[in-house]
């Protein structure tokens, strides 16, 4: 009586909601009352009081129609009231008006909060109220045969249409649904505003299903010969509960007079036939594996090829506020949660429909009754994975930070392993990253709680599915209207269904999860740099004149705090200027400007009278050569690193530069000689032959600026002296800018600039300035350097 009242009652809310939502909306939009706050203007129609207006208005409409028909129906001729006693006193499955009276109000009540509230619990109750109409209208055709043809045509015919419209009303709460299934991003971290800034300010693409799962077209083919083989193997499987129910009832439990050797054939024929639907099965099952699985790998080597293409691609100022342990955690973590998402997840799909579909169509052969009361677990199967599908995608993104902010800790610590080493800080490190992991373990045993019950809930409810068939199938065995083995089949068949739609559930839960972990991945896709790598101008000549003209820069991570404030700054070709000032005061910035890492933020830099902007940056960067105080080299050996500017040089080039940088003679002592692997960051080599690797490979590259960033000032007095013949090498006839604290190792510098809070205080030669009464000579005075003295008789070549 419930099934089939709410089936009527979500059918007219369907059509009613519609004639009354202009009304509602006009609620919605109704002034604020005093000493209210006005409502915002974007603020969502289903708030609590638009649902109470929407629900009552409803409910006044479904009256006002059930009072129409009654009075329409006694102006017919027809006895109401006598008719509603005689369905009290003797109440069937037979047709009723009665039972679209007796809950109509309070089904349309709940129907009409279900769907505007969530539109979940509508796919499900539309679902059901489907299937309920579809189950009154067979017992509405059993009363037409008894001759209750009136009543019977009448209720009918407003049965079709409340069904049509219990449909239609769910079709559209899926759709809803689906346009709800789009990752909408929380509250964004610093890195995702930094994302957006890069984008440049455009919003995020809505990552939907669709957007994931066309990751895999490129694998079609591979996925289409897998489909079939799924089907193949799927059909297989289907097909073992026929022959065990033919099994249980045409063989072993055949008439008890049969011979038993014909049994006996019989039995060993079917057990034949079960044995080869197994290796069957077995082989697809094989093949549908093999090419998902191949054709997964295929989908998230391509998504890291592309995700590291794009990283690479960003600015500088990307990098600044990402942190390395999180950039890696989603190129490593989260594109394995997307290829498991669009193939694993996506074959164990298909089967699991394609098992359900073929299973429902078997069944409904065997017994239609049976089939009816198997499927009315399905709406609450529905409802319980779709609330957990929501669940797992707000749920993901808070365990991938948490992951994210533990990968953190850990390569925080081991980059950094001799610092910790050396202040006996391990077990501080080992309670950082204890609590780290203690936040995502907290989160993960909610996850596991949540997974737990879930798939309880689905369990639980197959099994009474099962113990209902069994129930309602063993009563008609009892009564001979149905054989053993129909019952032994229908029982596999609904353990079987039962089971892939517990799978389906799951899955749905899967994909839900794998969306709130790709919703950073396609973030970091989606994200351009302003400026592109490889676009602009190419000079034919450079002469190597740079210009700064009234540059004022801050970074993007603090927009408020002026690093440089307008700087001016003429440096002639072959000329060697040097920075020097306290530290923070900006001369490490000009450093990045010039090579383009950051932009100005207000004025211009230009090289021989072409704006620096304008040129392209990857090939301007071809001719700038950094030498850093703390030369990072890379994992591989020392040729590779020293050729890493210019990969085809030849080894007699890789040789001569290492000869040049006062390098080769160390390089040759060791066993494996340009071929020794020098570790991760170079540990394997002092910070004297760090330096000299790092000076061989700006001199490969034969650059025509040279920028110099405290290059000797962690060295030690032998160190520097053999690093510094290097640097005069590499100076000769390149535009310099150099970068020291060590003020003896500029004196002879072209031009000595003085910098202090982001300005340019003081400029001239060291005579100039050590004449003059300023910061220059207060600097030289607090490392007691006099003219010629200092030991910086070798250093002081670096200016020249």
């Amino acid at each position: 009586r419930a099934s089939s009242g709410a089936a009527f009652a979500l059918g007219g809310l369907g059509l009613f909601r519609r004639c009354t939502s202009r009304c509602c909306r006009d609620l919605s939009a109704r002034p604020a009352l005093p000493m209210q706050p006005a409502r915002d203007a974007t603020e969502s129609p289903t708030s609590w009081p638009d649902l109470r207006a929407a629900s009552a208005l409803s409910a006044l409409s479904f009256a006002s129609l059930v009072a129409a028909c009654l009075v329409l129906a006694s102006a017919a001729g027809w006895d109401v009231q006598a008719l509603v006693q005689s369905e009290l006193r003797g109440y069937s499955w037979d047709c009723s008006v009665v039972d679209a009276v007796a809950v109509l109000l309070l089904a349309c009540l709940v129907s009409s909060v279900a769907i505007c509230a969530q539109p979940a619990v509508a796919v499900a109750a539309g679902s059901s109220a489907a299937i309920a109409a579809l189950v009154k209208l067979i017992c509405l055709g059993q009363a037409w045969r008894r001759g209750d043809s009136l009543a019977a045509a009448a209720v009918v015919l407003v049965g079709c249409v409340f069904c049509v419209l219990a449909g239609a009303e769910a079709i559209a709460a899926g759709r809803r649904l689906s346009r709800r299934l789009v990752v909408v991003r929380g509250e964004a971290s610093r890195s995702d505003k930094l994302l957006d800034a890069e984008a440049g300010g455009r919003p995020p693409r809505e990552v939907t299903f669709g957007r994931l799962l066309g990751l895999a077209r490129p694998e079609l083919p591979l996925l289409a010969t897998a489909t079939v083989a799924l089907f193949f193997s799927s059909a297989a499987q289907m097909a073992m509960p026929g022959l065990v129910g033919h099994m249980v009832g045409g063989v072993i439990g055949g008439a008890a007079g049969e011979a038993s050797d014909a049994k006996r054939r019989a039995l060993n024929g079917a057990v034949l036939q079960l044995a080869c639907v197994f290796v069957a099965g077995g082989f697809f099952s094989f093949v549908r594996g093999y090419l998902f699985t191949l054709a997964g790998e295929r989908v998230v080597a391509r998504l890291r090829r592309r995700l590291f293409s794009a990283l690479v691609r960003q600015e500088v100022s990307f990098f600044d506020a990402n942190t390395t342990g999180e950039l890696m955690n989603r190129l490593a973590s989260d594109t394995t949660v997307i290829q498991s998402a669009v193939t694993v997840n996506v074959s164990m799909g298909l089967r699991f429909g394609a098992q359900v579909v073929l299973g429902l169509v078997l069944i409904f052969a065997e017994s239609w009754k049976l089939s009816l009361l198997m499927l009315a677990v399905v709406p609450a199967i529905v409802a319980v994975g779709v609330v957990y599908g929501r669940f797992m995608k707000r749920f993901s993104k808070r365990y991938q930070a948490a992951l994210v902010r533990a990968a953190d800790v850990a390569q925080e610590c081991f980059s950094g392993i001799r610092t910790v080493r050396s202040f006996a800080n391990e077990p501080r490190e080992a309670d950082r990253y204890d609590g780290a992991v203690d936040e995502s373990f907290g989160l993960g045993r909610k996850k596991a709680l949540a997974y737990g019950a879930f798939g309880s809930l689905i369990g639980t409810t197959g099994q009474f599915a099962v113990v209902g068939v069994l129930w309602y199938g063993g009563a008609l065995v009892i009564a001979g209207e149905m054989s053993l083995g129909t019952l032994t089949s229908f029982l596999l068949y609904t353990v079987v269904i039962a089971g892939c739609l517990g799978g389906l559930s799951d899955l749905f839960g899967s994909l839900m999860n794998a969306l709130g972990a790709s919703s950073r991945v396609f973030a970091l896709l989606d994200a351009s740099p302003a400026r592109p790598l490889a676009e602009g101008l190419r000079p034919e000549r450079v002469r190597g004149q740079l210009h700064l003209s009234d540059v004022s820069f801050s970074y993007p991570a603090r927009p408020e705090a002026l690093v440089l404030d307008g700087v001016s700054l003429r440096i002639e070709p072959g000329s060697v200027v040097a920075l020097c000032g306290p530290s923070g005061s900006g001369k490490s910035t000009v450093i990045g400007l010039l090579e383009r890492w950051y932009e100005p933020t207000r004025g211009s830099i230009t090289l021989d009278g072409v704006p620096l902007a304008s040129i392209d940056g990857s090939w301007w960067r071809k001719q700038v050569a950094l030498v850093a105080q703390e030369p990072v080299l890379f994992a591989c050996s020392i040729r590779d690193n020293i050729a890493y500017g210019k990969p085809a040089a030849a080894d007699d080039e890789v040789r001569a530069a290492a000869s040049t940088a006062n390098a080769e003679a160390f390089v040759d002592a060791f066993p494996r000689g340009f071929d020794t692997m020098v570790g991760e960051r170079g540990v394997q080599l002092s910070g004297g032959q760090k330096q000299r690797i790092a000076i061989a490979r700006a001199l490969l590259v034969d650059p025509k600026v040279l920028l110099l960033d405290e290059a000797t000032s962690a060295l030690d007095s032998e160190s520097e002296f053999v690093v510094q013949e290097a640097i005069d090498r590499l100076m000769a006839s390149r535009t310099t800018v150099v970068i020291a604290h060590r003020l003896s190792t500029i004196r002879d510098a072209s031009l000595i600039c003085v910098v202090s809070k982001g300005r340019i205080v003081e400029r001239g030669t060291h005579q100039e300035l050590m004449a003059a009464t300023g910061l220059y000579k207060q600097l030289t005075a607090r490392q007691a350097l006099g003219p010629g003295g200092g030991g910086g008789s070798g250093a002081g070549r670096e200016a020249r």
